[in-house]
């Protein structure tokens, strides 16, 4: 249950992300090419693939130890790379009304909003 419960939480963090976030920060800088949000998506991909992984193998009783090393890794990797690039990136691109906006537009995303 624990482990659900934080899977919902990671899951929903990288929803307010890649549906909220980043098409603010893309509309508003007009990016096309591939930029930040490119390389955070495709490691969205990585955390949702351990998630899932470690998941189904609580489910059936087997050791997700190694699976749980590999996805602590890759979130603190995703972390670090979020507070240096994507937020100080978004704090750049949005005015304060932009980000007064998707803050709201997170708050309203239900918290178990599937992604894309």
């Amino acid at each position: 249950e624990l482990f659900h419960e934080f899977k919902i939480g990671v899951e929903r963090h990288l929803a307010w992300e890649e549906e909220v976030l980043f098409p603010s920060i893309e509309c508003r800088t007009g990016m096309q090419a591939p930029g930040p949000s490119t390389l955070v998506r495709s490691q969205h991909r990585q955390i949702r693939e351990f998630l899932e992984k470690i998941f189904a193998r609580i489910l059936n009783g087997e050791s997700a130890k190694e699976a749980q090393r590999e996805v602590v890794d890759l979130l603190v990797l995703h972390s670090r790379e979020e507070e240096r690039v994507l937020y100080p990136w978004a704090d750049l691109c949005l005015c304060p009304e932009e980000k007064e906006e998707a803050i709201e537009q997170m708050k309203r995303l239900p918290a178990g909003k599937a992604h894309r």
